[in-house]
């Protein structure tokens, strides 16, 4: 039974080995992405809630978040360096004394740098970090038609996440990110931004093949 099971798990490793991706010598220099995910946000509100409170409206649910999704797309200046645009949208919904329940769409555009160290202790490995801001809509609303707020404001986000490259072009990813953006409602102004967390895929683009160095050289 013991040469069977080593058999089986010399066959497993053989079988990793050989589908293993090849390392990036020059990481994301000159490489172009599309990444797309989907998950959770949460929002904190407790100043919100506090505010309100004080005016006569308790908190009756702080509600648990709601769907989100992401588009990023993103091109390697240098060997671990890119820059991003993300496209977003949440929901998310809670409710106070004296409204109806409060929903909080939060979509917008964000520009940024985001450092990834592709091949990191083994091929494939990428984990990453980065900022961005830009221009980010927090629709709030009840369904009462007197009780209905629009404001467009700069956010600023930052964002983490690990991925893996299952294959040469593709890659699956988790992502977390904190958006911080001010929206406002009848009591108070309140969290339009949040926590959220994703699960996702990316595909890259091959390199050119004249690009040698990237856009800042060969940093």
């Amino acid at each position: 039974m013991s040469v069977r099971r080593g058999v089986a798990l010399a066959l497993v490793l053989a079988s990793a080995q050989a589908s293993a991706v090849e390392p990036w010598d020059t990481g994301i220099d000159g490489v172009g992405r599309i990444s797309v995910s989907g998950g959770w946000k949460l929002a904190g509100q407790d100043w919100f809630f506090r505010q309100s409170a004080d005016q006569g409206h308790p908190t009756v649910t702080r509600g648990i978040g709601g769907p989100q999704g992401f588009a990023s797309f993103g091109y390697g200046a240098i060997r671990w360096l890119e820059v991003s645009i993300d496209l977003f949208m949440g929901h998310d919904r809670f409710e106070i004394g004296g409204f109806n329940p409060i929903n909080i769409l939060t979509y917008g555009a964000l520009v940024g740098a985001r450092a990834t160290f592709m091949d990191f202790l083994f091929p494939g490995f990428a984990p990453y970090v980065g900022v961005s801001l830009g221009p980010v809509l927090g629709y709030v609303w009840t369904g009462a038609s007197n009780e209905t707020f629009e404001r467009l404001i700069t956010g600023v986000a930052g964002v983490a996440g690990l991925s893996y490259r299952v294959t040469e072009r593709f890659a699956l990813f988790v992502d977390y990110r904190f958006l911080y953006a001010r929206g406002v409602w009848v009591t108070s102004g309140l969290n339009v931004g949040g926590s959220f967390f994703s699960l996702g895929f990316t595909f890259y683009f091959p390199r050119s093949p004249s690009v040698t160095s990237g856009m800042l050289g060969g940093l």
